[in-house]
């Protein structure tokens, strides 16, 4: 499994519900590091700050694909242009899922073929990082596959988890459910 949030990559694997310590690693880089990648490339080529909102703003409309509306940004009494606005944030979405993916390539490296998770079934991309890193992962893991509602299946899995583990112990002490 592929975390991918705001300020985090992480990777988890299991055998038989066993996590194997060797492939779960994590590393301080997400959807945030991009958004800060932004707001400096941002104020370099326009010589004005990015607030936190106007940035956020502009990546969710990029990883919305069309359905969000770019925020009106004004540098000098002139509107950045929603070409301009994309670009920026493609190209900070690029670079930050260039490391993610040398890293996820790294720490799951299986062999000196350079197969990435090759023995690894299923491979799942979850957290908000689907929506902008994706498809560059699925590039390099061409069996990567994303839950339907990838922002909240931590927290789907483990209420999954929690109930199993609930009716286990109803189960052990005798009791009917």
């Amino acid at each position: 499994m592929i975390d991918i949030g705001g300020r985090t990559t992480d990777l988890y694997v299991a055998r038989g519900q066993v996590p194997v310590s060797d492939y779960c690693k994590g590393k301080p880089l997400g959807v945030e590091s991009a958004a800060q990648m932004l707001m400096d490339t941002f104020e370099t080529e326009y010589e004005r700050s990015l607030s936190l909102l106007e940035a956020r703003e502009i990546m969710h409309a990029y990883a919305s694909s069309g359905d969000i509306s770019y925020p009106d940004i004004a540098v000098y009494g002139r509107t950045v242009s929603t070409h301009e606005l994309e670009q920026l944030a493609k190209e900070a979405v690029a670079q930050v899922g260039s490391e993610i993916v040398s890293f996820v390539a790294a720490a799951w490296r299986q062999s000196d073929r350079d197969a990435v998770a090759a023995s690894f079934k299923p491979v799942l991309h979850i957290g908000g990082g689907v929506y902008y890193f994706y498809n560059l992962l699925k590039k390099r893991i061409p069996h990567l596959s994303r839950p339907d509602d990838p922002i909240h299946a931590n927290a789907l899995g483990y209420c999954s988890l929690a109930g199993r583990l609930l009716m286990r112990k109803i189960q052990a002490n005798g009791a009917k459910v």
